[in-house]
């Protein structure tokens, strides 16, 4: 699924869109982006395109587009949610290289943290259960946004 859209001083967390795969792949081609994960080579726009839709199907991961100045430079997810138990991984990739060390990540961190306000299935991701890399069980605290930070609010709750 993906996550509200999320505005902080420095960043924009919001759901990805189709259009974004273009930009995304892009970031496939600098190694130094692409250390830490799993893949390689670029995907194909269409492979890009369909990982997107598959995301948004997805219960179990929660998936941002960063944008910065307007631009999309990265992606966040909180991903292999379990709902039950109430945590989850997360992940980030800032793609475009010219924004590295202005404290984007740190910022985005603190907003996927937070929770982004109500999630669908009822439930909410809590700061104290986000902050141990987990989300809180549906139902099992208040639909808040505590702990977004100075500056920082929710623009658009899930439906």
């Amino acid at each position: 699924m993906y996550g509200p859209v999320i505005q902080g001083k420095l960043v924009r967390l919001r759901p990805p869109r189709a259009e974004d795969a273009e930009v995304m792949i892009t970031w496939f081609d600098d190694l130094e982006v692409t250390r830490f994960i799993m893949r390689r080579h670029p995907p194909s726009i269409e492979e890009e395109k369909t990982w997107l839709e598959n995301l948004a199907k997805d219960p179990n991961v929660i998936q941002w587009v960063v944008e910065f100045q307007g631009a999309p430079v990265g992606t966040t997810s909180i991903m292999l949610i379990d709902w039950r138990n109430g945590h989850g991984m997360t992940g980030t990739i800032i793609g475009d290289k010219t924004v590295w060390g202005k404290g984007l990540a740190r910022e985005l961190m603190q907003l996927r943290a937070a929770g982004g306000g109500r999630l669908p299935r009822g439930g909410t991701m809590a700061p104290r259960s986000v902050r141990r890399w987990g989300v809180a069980r549906p139902g099992s605290h208040g639909a808040h946004a505590g702990g977004l930070g100075k500056g920082s609010r929710i623009i658009r709750d899930l439906p």
